[in-house]
C-alpha cells in the first residue's frame, strides 16, 4: 500500500495525493485524493526523533517540527475502501542541504506497525506489518 499527500506552500489549490493498494507488483485498486481522509493523533515526543547527519546541528537546523504518533487514512470509492492505521514507534529527522536556501531540507522517517484493512471488489482483505511513513519539509520549516 502507498499512501502520498503533498501539500505545497503555493498555490493553496496544488494540494495532492492518493492512495494506492499493490499486489504482486501491480496496482489492484487507487483511490484519489477526494477519497481519502487524513486524521492525526497525538505526536511523539521531540526528544525521541534523531537528528542525522551529526553535523547537521552546525548548519542551524530547526527545531523539529511535529511527528504524529498515530496516522490513519482512509479512502473510500463506491464499495471498495481501504484503512491504513500506523503507529509510529521511532523517528529520524535528515538534514539535507537546499537548492534554494542556507537553512536544510528535512526529511522525517518513522517506523512503527501498521495495519490494513480493505474491501476490493467485495474482498476483503487485512494485514499487520511494519510500516514507514515519510514526512519531508521545506527549508522553511
Amino acid at each position: 500500500m502507498v499512501f502520498t499527500f503533498l501539500q505545497p506552500i503555493r498555490p493553496a489549490e496544488a494540494t495532492s495525493g492518493s492512495v494506492m493498494l499493490w499486489r504482486h507488483g501491480r496496482m489492484v485498486r487507487h483511490f484519489p485524493r477526494r477519497s481519502m481522509q487524513i486524521a492525526v493523533q497525538d505526536v511523539l515526543d521531540r526528544d525521541r526523533v534523531v537528528l542525522v547527519p551529526p553535523l547537521a546541528r552546525t548548519l542551524g537546523t530547526p527545531a523539529t517540527a511535529m511527528v504524529p504518533r498515530r496516522l490513519v487514512v482512509t479512502a473510500r470509492v463506491g464499495d471498495d475502501r481501504v484503512v491504513l492505521d500506523f503507529h509510529a514507534r521511532t523517528a529520524a529527522r535528515i538534514a539535507n542541504p537546499s537548492e534554494t536556501s542556507l537553512r536544510p531540507f528535512s526529511v522525517h522517517e518513522t517506523l512503527g506497525p501498521c495495519r490494513v484493512e480493505a474491501v476490493i471488489g467485495g474482498r476483503r482483505l487485512a494485514f499487520e506489518t511494519g510500516g514507514i511513513v515519510e514526512f519531508a519539509g521545506g527549508a522553511h520549516d
